[in-house]
């Protein structure tokens, strides 16, 4: 995907230089979110494309904390299912966490 990423970035960059169609940002953050991110950030830097940016840069280093926070989870164990439930309880049960019912006695 880093590869693909550095691709993308590349043709972009000639692209921008020649004043023709360009891939679109959304194409390129969704490359990086979908795990091209380490080729992408090489290549803004290599080619010297996207960096003054700065709503680019700000989205781009936003995924960047997203896939740390994810590997961090991951390391540490976190399960997603719980803290899913655990965020919907506190939300007002919009992710899925069911409300607690009252016991019923019978007499």
């Amino acid at each position: 995907m880093s590869t693909l990423a550095v691709f993308l970035y590349r043709v972009d960059k000639r692209a921008a230089q020649l004043g023709q169609w360009r891939i679109s940002e959304v194409t390129l953050h969704l490359t990086d979110l979908l795990g091209g991110l380490p080729g992408g950030l090489v290549a803004q830097q290599v080619l010297r494309h996207k960096t003054s940016k700065r709503s680019f840069a700000t989205v781009t280093w936003s995924i960047l904390l997203f896939h740390t926070l994810v590997m961090l989870a991951l390391i540490v164990g976190i399960d997603f299912g719980s803290l899913m439930s655990q965020l919907g309880s506190l939300r007002g049960n919009h992710y899925g966490a069911m409300p607690q019912l009252p016991e019923v006695t019978r007499y």
